[in-house]
């Protein structure tokens, strides 16, 4: 006997909830500040764009803007303001046809997850281990020790 779509349905859904509990590397952002940032960027199209262009791999800023179909002027501003604010990270570099170094950004987070409850908001990241420690502005958090520690996080 075939089973029913719906029981189906939420199989796959305890299934998806289990698997995200036992995710051990997610982290949970409280500062109010940092909250607001990542809204602010998410709701940019733009800056929504190009971190979605670098959560897959490392790209310089002319590929991000190519990708992300993004002009050019308005682009280097607002990966530029990305970088300030540490949601992009260097991720290495790449050598032009004339000898350039060229720098590779990428987003601090592969997975970003938002519930907005009664009581506030809560924004959770899933960050690869090297933009994790790369980001000036969770170094500049972490420095202060303010609200959590990044060592739980770093294996």
């Amino acid at each position: 006997m075939q089973e029913q779509p719906d029981k189906q349905f939420l199989k796959n859904i305890i299934a998806t909830q289990k698997a995200k509990i036992q995710n051990s590397n997610w982290v949970t952002i409280q500062e109010p500040s940092f909250i607001k940032l990542i809204f602010e960027s998410l709701g940019d199209e733009d800056k929504k764009n190009i971190l979605n262009t670098v959560l897959d791999e490392p790209r310089i800023i002319s590929e991000i803007l190519v990708t992300a179909k993004i002009p050019q002027t308005s682009g280097y501003r607002k990966v530029n303001a990305l970088i300030d604010n540490g949601l992009l990270i260097v991720q290495g570099y790449v050598t032009t046809f004339d000898g350039k170094k060229v720098t590779k950004y990428r987003s601090i987070f592969e997975n970003i997850e938002i519930n907005i409850e009664k009581n506030g908001i809560h924004i959770k990241i899933l960050p690869s281990k090297e933009p994790l420690e790369s980001s000036p502005t969770i170094k500049a958090r972490q420095c202060r020790r303010e609200r959590y520690d990044l060592s739980d996080f770093l294996e």
